[in-house]
This record gives structure tokens, sequence and C-alpha cells, in this order.
């Protein structure tokens, strides 16, 4: 996971450095962390699964440019870990439940911001927008409670083996924030963003459909900008 940030974080400022003389004011590199609560996923039989919010942490890192005094742009690199719980609906004949035991989120989103608001002379409230690619790796498992009908009193475990699937999706997010003037070089951000992450396709696992999941994500954090 680091390997991975400082590799996009190095690629990123070799791209910036023959465009910083062109920028009308100044670049900035940028740091940020924060939790994550995804969206309840639905699945094939009523399966319900919902995010353990433990909380899900992301991290990331990147470059951008300050246009002016109100509009800025940036490419952020994240990275985050998901884990899940189930709850399926029981029937007569067996209990199935569907384990999502990780998902990791790995995704390089453009952003533009613009300050709306002055509140007071060192903080301000700004919106902005992204898009982007997600890269998505699921790896699950399965497990089904089967009653043996030649003895109502046992029940069998059947267990499914690990299932790992990668996709690349199409990314897209609205923002809302405060900006804090720490110093001239130095301003700290305090964030919402509701980010879709797009959808994964459906499969098969263990002869049953598993329906598509679609990952929404409501995101808090912090951001530090460090203006060159």
């Amino acid at each position: 996971m680091i390997r991975f940030l400082k590799t996009k974080l190095l690629i990123l400022a070799i791209i910036m450095i023959p465009f910083s003389a062109f920028a009308e004011h100044t670049p900035y590199f940028k740091g940020v962390f924060g939790i994550n609560k995804f969206n309840r996923i639905r699945n094939f039989n009523n399966f319900k699964q919902n995010s353990n919010f433990s909380p899900d942490i992301g991290i990331g890192g990147g470059a951008g440019y300050n246009f002016d005094s109100t509009f800025r742009g940036d490419i952020l690199v994240s990275y985050t870990k998901l884990t899940f719980h189930n709850h399926s609906k029981a029937t007569s004949f067996y209990d199935f439940y569907l384990n999502t035991k990780e998902v990791v989120i790995n995704s390089v989103m453009f952003n533009i911001y613009k300050d709306f608001f002055t509140i007071t002379e060192n903080v301000k409230l700004f919106g902005g927008i992204g898009v982007g690619v997600s890269q998505i790796t699921e790896s699950i498992t399965w497990e089904a409670l089967i009653p043996d009908r030649s003895n109502a009193r046992k029940i069998n475990l059947s267990t499914g083996v690990a299932n790992r699937k990668v996709v690349y999706n199409f990314s897209h997010s609205v923002i809302a924030g405060l900006d804090f003037k720490v110093s001239d070089r130095i301003n700290m951000e305090l964030t919402y963003q509701y980010k879709n992450h797009g959808t994964t396709a459906s499969r098969k696992l263990a002869k049953v459909d598993i329906d598509q999941k679609h990952y929404l994500a409501h995101k808090i954090y912090t951001g530090i900008r460090y203006n060159l």
C-alpha cells in the first residue's frame, strides 16, 4: 500500500515539474486522512451486507495548483480497506451466508474546488467535484448451513474457496468543506465527500448468482496542503 502511494506521488511530481513555471499562482502538495462509511449492499436471496464501521480508514496524497485566490484543482491517489458483516434471511431448508472478507479500493481522482464564502479572515467554505478511476479488489468466501435430511438435529456446514476479483470503474464525487489558513504556505481542510466508486458486475459463486455490488461512500477527512 505504501509502495503504491509513493509510486503514484512520484509520477505526479515528475509530471508537474515542467508546468510549474506556467501556473498563475502556486502549486501545492496535499495529504489526506479520514474515515469512510459505505452503503448497505444487497445481494442474492435478500442478503444485506454492511460495511463494518470500525472505522474504515482512508489515506491518500497528491499534488495540485492554486489557480487564483478562490479556485484550485488537484490529483489525489487514495487507498481504502473495507470489511463486511452479513445477514441473510433463514428458510426452513438452509441459512446461507456470503462473507466478503476484504475489499480494497485504490482510486486516482482529478478534483476541482471553488471557495464560495469567507467565514472569517482565515476560514472559507468551499465546494467541489471530482472524476477519476477506482480499482476495486474483492476477496470473498461463502458458507452454507444445510440441514441433514436424514437427521433433523444435524446441520452440515459447507464452505467455498475464496474468490478474488479486480475491476476498474469510473468514479465521481461531490465535495464540501472548510478551508483553514494556518500560514502562508500551509492550509488545512475539513471535508465531506460523497463518492461513487462504481459497480462490480454479477457473477456465479458456488452455482449461485451473486448480485452486483454498488460502492457508494460517505467520507469525512482532513487534508493538509503545502503551497510551494
